[in-house]
């Protein structure tokens, strides 16, 4: 993984919805999110993305950020 950061991003536009969803317009990303329009994103070494909707994005983040992960 390079790099995990908060995003705002549009699920049905972007994902055709929610739920665990495939990038649409040929994107490399995956989507693992039931609700709300944020999400975790993390940006991995072969480019692509993987969305995570977490009821506490900060905390996703401080633990990946604990752990020496990103």
């Amino acid at each position: 993984m390079l790099s995990a950061q908060r995003r705002t991003y549009r699920p049905l536009h972007d994902f055709g919805g929610w739920g665990l969803r495939w990038g649409m317009n040929s994107r490399n990303a995956r989507a693992y999110t039931t609700t709300g329009s944020t999400a975790v994103v993390l940006s991995l070494r072969d480019a692509s993305e993987v969305y995570l909707g977490v009821d506490d994005e900060q905390g996703l983040l401080d633990a990946l950020s604990h752990r020496g992960i990103v």
